[in-house]
C-alpha cells in the first residue's frame, strides 16, 4: 500500500510549487501566512488521507469476508483477496500517473509562455538551458513512464516478470532525480572546502607601527601593504 500514498502528493505539490513559489517579502509572508499554512497542511494530509481509505477500505472488506484473512507470520494480519489487491492499487496509481503527467504538460506550456515573454520583453537578456535540469526531467518523464506502464500491466493480469523489476527500479530513479540537484550534491560533498580568496586586502597602517602579540608578549613589527595600492 506504499505507491498510493506516496504518488497523491506529487502533482498537488508540482503544481502548488509553480503557481505559488512563495512570498519573499516580510508583509506579503504576514499577509498569506494564514494561506500558506493551510495549503502546506493540505499537502501533508494528502498522502495520509489516502493511505487512511485504503486502510478502511480494506478492513471493510476483511470483516465481511473473513475466510480470507490470514497471519502468516504472526505478527500482523493481511488478507488473501487477489481481485482487490490486484485492482484497487494499480488502478490508482495509474489515474495518479495520468494526473502527474498531464500537470507536467501544462507546466511545459506555462514554463514556454513565461519564457518567451520574458525573451520578448528583455532581448538581450542571454539564458541558457541547464543541461543537469533537462536530465533530470527525462528521467522523470521515465519514472512517469514505467509507473503507468507496469499499472496497466498489472490491471490487465499479465503476470510477467519486468513490471515487478521495473517497479523496484523506480526508488532508484528517484534517487537520481531528486538526489542529483546542485543543492543536495553540495551538502553532500563535505570534503570540498570553500575557495578562499587570495585578494590582498589593504591595510590602513603606515610603516613601523607595531602590533601586539599576545602569545609572547612582544612589539612585532608591521610591513604595511599600503604602497601597493597607491
Amino acid at each position: 500500500m506504499t505507491p498510493p500514498p506516496s504518488l497523491s502528493d506529487v502533482p498537488t505539490q508540482m503544481w502548488s510549487n509553480f503557481q505559488a513559489p512563495g512570498p519573499y517579502l516580510h508583509e506579503e509572508r504576514l499577509l498569506h501566512g494564514k494561506r500558506l499554512n493551510v495549503r502546506l497542511l493540505s499537502l501533508l494530509l494528502c498522502p495520509y488521507l489516502v493511505f487512511s481509505g485504503f486502510s478502511i477500505t480494506s478492513a471493510f472488506y476483511a470483516v465481511h469476508n473473513l475466510e480470507l484473512v490470514k497471519a502468516p507470520t504472526g505478527l500482523y494480519c493481511t488478507f488473501d483477496a487477489d481481485a482487490f489487491s490486484r485492482y484497487s492499487v494499480p488502478l490508482y496509481c495509474v489515474v495518479v500517473t495520468v494526473l502527474v503527467i498531464a500537470v507536467e504538460v501544462i507546466m511545459i506550456f506555462q514554463f514556454w509562455g513565461i519564457r518567451n515573454a520574458v525573451d520578448k520583453a528583455m532581448p538581450l537578456m542571454k539564458r541558457e538551458n541547464e543541461i543537469g535540469c533537462l536530465i533530470r526531467l527525462m528521467l522523470f518523464n521515465l519514472g512517469a513512464m514505467i509507473i503507468l506502464s507496469c499499472g496497466i500491466f498489472y490491471v490487465t493480469n499479465d503476470l510477467i516478470s519486468w513490471p515487478y523489476m521495473a517497479q523496484s527500479a523506480v526508488p532508484l530513479i528517484c534517487v537520481l532525480i531528486f538526489g542529483s540537484q546542485p543543492d543536495i550534491l553540495a551538502a553532500w560533498c563535505f570534503w570540498k572546502h570553500p575557495r578562499q580568496t587570495e585578494i590582498p586586502i589593504p591595510s590602513a597602517r603606515t610603516d613601523g607601527i607595531s602590533d601586539f602579540d599576545p602569545s609572547g608578549h612582544e612589539y612585532m613589527p608591521v610591513q604595511s601593504d599600503s604602497s601597493r595600492w597607491l
